[in-house]
């Protein structure tokens, strides 16, 4: 009985590392180049919403050249249905939305993705502005530069959230697992993060942050409010230059340190940390 069972775990392996083997080959061949371009006129482009899987992303706001018309730019690998999602998708209603999560099922190998990349480019005459910008990862890593919107909204289930410029009326960054860490934000925001650090210089506008579990720190470049819930996690909050208003800060397990209120204006910081410790700075 015992050498049947050792011959059948035998045979289980083996067919383990065929399909093994089989499966990288295949999702190696299976990427595919990518270059498409929608274009459109002056003020025809309002939304663009894009939803990533495991793909990393970059993604560029340019300013148009010439023609005050507006277009939006894709390049890279791609799995080869993706690629074909891609190139069928049209601009509607002023609007291009795109799925970009493959249909491919993996078994046992679910590797071989970390070679497609893709590149998004948003070129945009100067005066105009989206009014959303929506974009998310499923586990792909996420890279956005000097996005412009009333609405931005940019997600990632489990991958890193990095930019340089955010610029809008209300902005929304969310990672259930991975680092969020960028410079330059300028709107009213929200930022949660489940699992992973949180780290955002020059930021202008009204905050909310909240941190399940991870280290946060802030850096204001303008005077505005500040609320902060980091449930496991130390926060590092720097005051904008010229800070007058409140501090409210408590921690029920760590230390903090804070200056004195000045309370000569209506701006209010407040953080509170469960477990963890609150450090407070002026410029």
């Amino acid at each position: 009985m015992r050498t049947i069972l050792a011959i059948g775990f035998i045979l289980l392996g083996l067919f383990w590392l065929a399909s093994y083997h089989t499966d990288l080959l295949s999702s190696s061949s299976a990427a595919a180049n990518v270059d498409k371009q929608w274009t459109v006129g002056p003020g025809e482009l309002k939304n663009v919403d894009i939803r990533g899987g495991s793909t990393d992303m970059t993604v560029d706001f340019i300013k148009s050249d010439g023609g005050g018309g507006a277009y939006v730019r894709i390049n890279g690998t791609a799995y080869e249905d993706v690629a074909q999602k891609i190139e069928e998708a049209r601009v509607s209603g002023n609007s291009l939305s795109l799925d970009l999560n493959t249909n491919k099922k993996w078994g046992f190998s679910g590797f071989g993705g970390s070679d497609r990349m893709l590149h998004v480019t948003v070129a945009l005459p100067e005066q105009e502005l989206l009014d959303n910008a929506l974009f998310s990862l499923k586990s792909g890593d996420g890279d956005y530069r000097n996005v412009k919107g009333k609405t931005i909204h940019i997600g990632s289930s489990s991958g890193d959230i990095a930019f340089n410029g955010l610029t809008g009326q209300d902005i929304l960054l969310e990672c259930s697992s991975g680092d969020i860490e960028g410079t330059g934000v300028t709107g009213n925001t929200r930022i949660t993060a489940s699992s992973g650090s949180i780290r955002i210089d020059e930021l202008s506008g009204n905050s909310s942050v909240k941190s399940a579990s991870g280290d946060v720190r802030i850096q204001q470049k303008t005077i505005a409010n500040a609320d902060i819930n980091a449930t496991s996690g130390n926060v590092t909050f720097t005051a904008a230059k010229d800070f007058a208003g409140m501090y409210d800060v408590r921690a029920s397990s760590g230390k903090v340190k804070a200056p004195d209120s000045k309370g000569k204006d209506q701006a209010t910081i407040k953080i509170r940390t469960h477990s963890g410790d609150i450090a407070v700075k002026e410029l």
